[in-house]
């Protein structure tokens, strides 16, 4: 995590691929619109409280460091709250509690037929920064939320698959 040598290729690598902050391109058809989703992007994505739900990195930067979490951790889960705003949990808390069934691996709740990620286990960071995990609780997120019938995401887990049947 630390090496000089590392650590600097991956900065080079993230700042070269997020070099600019991103920006939609709608095309509703409508000019009008269009401008205006493009101004209301900007606006949340570079406002710290908005989009941030620590409250201290615009769009931009949180993106740089999920690009490097995935770089170096392998994945992270990004969930949005009821303010708009994103929260991000690095790949250490994802984990499976203690005596879970067979369906949840590595903290990916997966449906049992299909293996589609259904929930994600996410543990509370230990102010100590104690590593057991008996005795913590755990966050359960949603994977889509379906409460009108249709199937929207609501928590992204952001990863490279290197198998088909890789959960993390």
């Amino acid at each position: 995590r630390e090496n000089m040598v590392v650590g600097q290729a991956i900065r080079r690598l993230v700042n070269l691929v997020l070099r600019e902050p991103m920006q939609p391109d709608p095309d509703t058809g409508d000019e009008t619109l269009d401008r205006k989703i493009v101004e209301r992007w900007n606006k949340w994505a570079g406002d710290k409280r908005a989009c941030d739900a620590r409250g201290i990195m615009t769009f931009h930067r949180m993106a740089k460091l999920v690009l490097r979490s995935v770089i170096r951790d392998g994945d992270i889960v990004v969930s949005p709250v009821k303010t708009g705003a994103l929260q991000c949990f690095e790949a250490h808390r994802l984990r499976s509690p203690r005596g879970a069934p067979a369906n949840i691996i590595h903290g990916v709740e997966v449906d049992p037929a299909t293996a589609k990620p259904i929930a994600y286990h996410i543990v509370e960071e230990a102010p100590s920064g104690k590593r057991t995990i008996s005795g913590v609780k755990f966050t359960r997120l949603s994977a889509y939320d379906g409460g009108d019938g249709s199937e929207v995401q609501t928590t992204f887990h952001v990863y490279a698959p290197a198998r088909l049947s890789q959960t993390r």
